[in-house]
């Protein structure tokens, strides 16, 4: 029978038709009646004839609707499975959980035997050596259900540290209607623990460099302890901390003399109790090198820049270019006119082609105010100097890589692909009509969405199916890359390539995109990559940045992206700085946002350079590009003396990271470099090494056990190394290559799930959000089950609908009326002819 008859209720009866559509075939029988009816209103016996033939064939039509008397009862069947899953890790004995899953176990199975349910409550646990893999369980549990209606009450910290990311396992489940809770644990031990340590891995001989310490505390008091800093075995620091919130953090400003790898180790002390104590000890190596040579060319020997090199650089100072500058690492020219520039263009321009190094200041005499435009000095500079930018740029060839695979589906708010497309679709009407636009989707394999073409003549039909674009399957990024790069060979024009994706992919094709992206500046190509997502792979996307020497962007700096399409700045926006591109060394994790200059010179960046730090405007502040072997970086305001105090302060490294990449890395006369990284204890680490030739490499525990690393070519001189460290500390590492070596060591620490002991509310919340439930603490179980269970026994009702049929009523009822009416008419004949 068809239930969608149930429409067909009497309004105010629970009376329904079946099959309502056949009584529309008495239309045209009852049309006609009417119609003779109303023509013979006249004659009251034909009107009355007519009449009840228009009732019997109402009567029939209804009859062969299917009448139904419908009957409905609300039935309760056995609930949806309930899973307590509890986070046993041992991060977790910092919290109060003993016998909590246990506890809303029977409070769940009581509730369901005191409501007369039928329905079961399981309870599990998990714990990893090392880690928490809270994701992962997740999607066990939910994998349970089947597809089916159920829900998980998690028990945890929310620190997940390893696998699936739990929130796109909720969003996924969800779906097939799973629900999820969370119960916050109480924290009721205190511990102290030293969550993180940074600092430079290579400083120069004899400068002064900062160390900065996060220490953790979980306990519900205001405490104290002692924070320890020992280099190479040698206290050096002994500070007296009082934690007054979860995590505080400290900074201790350090100086090495001798050259060679330095162990710094931190250690926190605590006054009373600790839970855990191995992480209370934290590892970084230093590497000292003999500091760089720099010839600075200033009239102000004490300016703001010049006291930060100072810091770091051995400096010589002079008011001009002397003939035998080639020995510096690097020249800075502060605030010079163009005359005492000029003249030695060419001795530079060797100087540079060999690997030099130049930074130019600005201020009154330079750039803009100095008379620099369309002088042979500024050919070497990666911005020009013109006072206006042409009204019209040259058209582009821009190919977009939409990443379409099941990962995109899921994020907060929005999904990534919806992100997806209305960045993309906002740059395209960045776009002139007469770029070349392409656009490729990707999941497993690339998929031409629209050929390399003037964006004109198809802007409506291409923004139609970039619109009409779903997500499906896994992720392959090379495939996208490759066809992107055959697209672009033959175009004739600024090369553009933008990458859109949350960049979660293999290892392998990781190892594929980056050895190909190396090769765009020599094929001509801008690689820009957009992370997507609040868990996009912010690190393989940056590297992939700084391999193509493109950049990367989150989705709400894509404004700034905007500036690649056209060189135009807002100068009424103020001089508020802003860091354009976070994909490389000098700006990676720097934050300018508090910073304001007075003044700048007015310059556009050069076609082939890069911009990494502009004014909120989009004015540059900070260009670099390479000449040669060369570096050469644009600072286009001055040396802090007047108008821009705030960039040289202590706590900005924006002049010393700009010093640094100019220079080329304090080691880069090495012919093998060792790049060292940090270690956790049981976890693969993968470092680098630059050498001419396959390295030999040898790494020593800090038990003095050698362990073996799997060298792997990433590309020219580009090599990695993986190992698996067991113990914490320094492992050192020797590379050796030809005749040539280098020795370094990587800091090895305990593993990430003793790090961040206090639970991260923020996911936990989000997590409850995504799953339809809510965040309970301990002492609210009852609230909890009782939210469960009800929710669950709406999910099992079952509405049971008993139809009886009613035609027969009809039928009988239309043969009554029709009976009726031929008697009465014989009757009424007979009575006519005796009266006749």
């Amino acid at each position: 029978m068809d239930l969608s008859a149930l429409s067909g209720f009497f309004t105010g009866m629970n009376v329904g038709f079946e099959t309502p559509v056949y009584a529309v075939f008495a239309a045209p029988v009852f049309g006609i009646l009417l119609y003779r009816a109303l023509a013979e209103r006249a004659d009251r016996r034909r009107v009355i004839f007519y009449s009840t033939r228009i009732l019997i064939v109402l009567l029939i039509a209804a009859a062969i609707a299917g009448p139904v008397q419908l009957e409905s009862t609300r039935e309760v069947g056995a609930l949806p499975p309930i899973t307590v899953l509890q986070d046993t890790s041992e991060s977790m004995n910092v919290y109060d959980t003993l016998g909590l899953g246990q506890k809303i176990v029977s409070a769940a199975a009581a509730s369901i035997g005191n409501k007369s349910l039928a329905g079961y409550v399981d309870y599990k646990t998990f714990i990893d050596v090392n880690m928490s893999r809270i994701g992962d369980n997740l999607y066990s549990s939910f994998a349970e259900f089947n597809g089916q209606p159920g829900a998980v009450i998690l028990i945890s910290d929310g620190n997940n540290n390893a696998g699936r990311l739990p929130i796109d396992v909720v969003e996924a489940f969800r779906k097939t209607n799973a629900s999820l809770y969370v119960v916050k644990p109480a924290l009721s031990r205190a511990d102290w623990y030293v969550s993180r340590v940074y600092c430079e891995q290579k400083v120069g001989k004899g400068t002064e460099f900062t160390l900065y310490v996060d220490v953790g505390y979980t306990g519900n008091k205001t405490d104290k302890a002692s924070l320890l800093i020992y280099v190479d075995g040698h206290k050096k620091f002994d500070k007296v901390v009082r934690q007054t919130s979860r995590i505080t953090s400290h900074e201790f400003t350090l100086k090495l003399d001798s050259i060679g790898v330095h162990e710094v180790r931190v250690e926190i002390l605590p006054e009373s109790d600790d839970n855990i104590a191995f992480n209370n000890r934290f590892y970084k190596s230093v590497e000292v090198v003999e500091t760089p040579r720099i010839l600075l060319v200033t009239e102000k020997r004490n300016s703001p820049i010049a006291n930060v090199f100072d810091r770091i650089y051995q400096v010589d100072v002079s008011g001009t270019l002397p003939s035998n500058f080639q020995r510096y690492s690097a020249i800075v020219f502060d605030n010079q006119p163009i005359d005492a520039l000029n003249q030695k263009t060419n001795v530079l321009k060797n100087y540079l082609l060999d690997g030099g190094g130049m930074l130019v200041v600005g201020g009154k005499n330079a750039y803009d105010y100095g008379n620099y435009s369309n002088t042979h000095f500024e050919t070497l500079l990666p911005v020009t100097s013109s006072t206006e930018p042409k009204e019209k740029r040259n058209p582009l060839a821009v190919i977009f890589l939409i990443d379409i695979s099941k990962s995109t589906e899921y994020g907060k708010g929005d999904s990534k692909i919806d992100i997806e497309k209305a960045v993309l679709l906002r740059m395209l009407s960045d776009l002139n009509d007469n770029d070349s636009v392409g656009v490729i989707a990707f999941r497993e394999e690339a998929y031409l969405v629209s050929p390399l073409s003037q964006l004109g003549g198809k802007r409506v039909e291409l923004e139609s199916k970039v619109r009409r674009l779903v997500e499906n399957g896994g992720t392959a990024i090379y495939p996208a890359l490759e066809m992107g790069v055959s697209m672009l060979q033959n175009a004739n024009m600024d090369r553009i390539m933008i990458l859109l994706s949350d960049g979660v992919t293999s290892m392998s094709d990781r190892g594929k995109v980056n050895y190909l992206v190396e090769t765009f500046p020599e094929k001509g190509i801008s690689l820009y990559l957009v992370g997507i997502g609040y868990d996009a792979d912010k690190r393989f996307m940056m590297e992939a940045a700084l391999r193509s020497g493109g950049a990367y962007y989150l989705p709400q700096d894509t404004e700034r992206l905007r500036m690649e399409f056209d060189e135009k700045y807002d100068a009424n926006a103020g001089n508020r700085l802003a860091v354009r591109d976070y994909a490389h060394y000098i700006t990676q994790n720097l934050d300018v946002s508090s910073l304001e200059v007075d003044k700048l010179n007015t310059v556009y960046r050069k076609n082939a350079a890069r911009t990494l730090v502009t004014t909120q405007g989009g004015a540059p502040i900070l260009s670099i590009w390479r000449f040669g072997l060369g570096r050469i970086a644009a600072l286009t305001t001055d040396n802090g003396a007047e108008w821009a105090p705030g960039l040289y302060s202590k706590d900005n490294t924006l002049a010393a990271r700009t010093g640094n990449w100019v220079i080329g890395g304090l080691e880069k006369d090495k012919e093998i470099i060792i790049e060292p990284v940090d270690g956790t204890q049981g976890l693969e680490v993968e470092f680098y090494v630059q050498a001419k030739c396959r390295p030999k490499i040898l790494l020593a525990q800090s038990n003095n056990v050698i362990i073996e690393g799997k060298v792997r070519q990433l590309g020219f001189n580009q090599y990695s190394i993986a190992f698996t460290p067991t113990l914490t500390g320094l492992v050192h590492v020797k590379a050796e290559c030809d005749e040539s070596s280098d020795a370094g060591a990587l800091a090895v620490n305990y593993p990430l799930e003793y790090s961040v002991l206090n639970p991260d509310e923020r996911t936990l919340e989000r997590l409850a959000i995504a799953g339809g439930g809510r965040v309970y603490p301990p002492d609210e179980i009852e609230s909890l089950v009782e939210e469960v269970v009800s929710r669950m026994a709406r999910t099992s009702e079952r509405i049971e609908v008993k139809k009886t049929p009613l035609w027969h009523y009809l039928a009988i009822l239309t043969l009554a009326l029709y009976f009726i009416d031929a008697c009465a008419r014989r009757i009424k004949v007979i009575l006519d002819l005796k009266n006749g």
